[in-house]
């Protein structure tokens, strides 16, 4: 029975000790996941050309960091270049954007016959692989839809750091935001169409300025629209052919 008890004690201390030297050793350092770089150089890009009339000509370009440059040439507000910080939720939504409408499989060239339109480039750039996609109004409705969603963000006017000025620039013109000039498709809607634009949008007509070509000089409610926003929804309305903020002029 002497026996039987040392041999229990000694398992007992046994066990005791191996129980001390697990709880004394060391905790294994755990190495700290590699963070994600996000890249500085463009992952989304978009240039617009030139037409026969006042089109913008610009190039917007998005980095990996939510970093932006604006690179404006002709027909826009900023003439220059000019840089901002895109906040991390719009850009992960426009990311989104593109996987959603498969942007990579979409083809490079939508060939137009339509000359008096702009060209627009739209590359996206995704595990270094970069898909361009060029245009005019021929191109799939979901590229139409990126287009739209880029230009809010490229026309807007806040936030935007002048890094470089133009050096072909021309004196500033001074814009008149609250008025826009309109150039409409006329006909008999076209009574109906600006009640239903002044119920949905506020829109208020100014003067006509041209009863040959149809022009007008409406004003808006600019607590309820930011200036681009309001140029922004007149360009793509199918009722305008064209679409400007009105400009202050020299008095002679």
């Amino acid at each position: 029975m002497r026996y039987i008890a040392l041999i229990v004690l000694g398992v007992v201390l046994t066990s005791c000790g191996s129980k001390k030297e697990i709880a004394n050793a060391p905790t294994p350092e755990v190495a700290p996941e590699p963070e994600t770089e996000l890249s500085i150089d463009p992952i989304i890009k978009m240039s617009k050309g030139a037409c026969f009339g006042k089109c913008p000509v610009y190039t917007l370009s998005i980095a990996g960091t939510g970093d932006m440059t604006f690179e404006g040439k002709r027909h826009t507000i900023k003439i220059g270049t000019y840089s901002k910080k895109l906040d991390l939720e719009t850009m992960n939504e426009l990311i989104a954007l593109f996987e959603e409408y498969k942007f990579m499989n979409l083809r490079d060239l939508y060939e137009s016959n339509v000359a008096d339109l702009p060209s627009v480039s739209i590359a996206y750039t995704k595990d270094g692989i970069t898909k361009t996609v060029v245009g005019k109004q021929e191109r799939p409705d979901r590229v139409l839809m990126l287009q739209k969603r880029l230009e809010i963000i490229a026309e807007s006017s806040k936030g935007w750091t002048l890094t470089e000025a133009s050096k072909d620039a021309v004196p500033e013109e001074k814009f008149i935001k609250s008025q826009i000039i309109i150039t409409t498709k006329g006909g008999p809607q076209l009574a109906k169409w600006f009640d239903k634009m002044r119920v949905n949008h506020t829109i208020r007509i100014v003067k006509r300025l041209s009863a040959a070509t149809d022009s007008w000089l409406i004003s808006y409610n600019t607590k309820e629209y930011e200036p681009e926003e309001m140029l922004h929804l007149l360009r793509t309305n199918d009722f305008v052919k064209s679409a400007e903020f009105n400009k202050e002029t020299e008095k002679r």
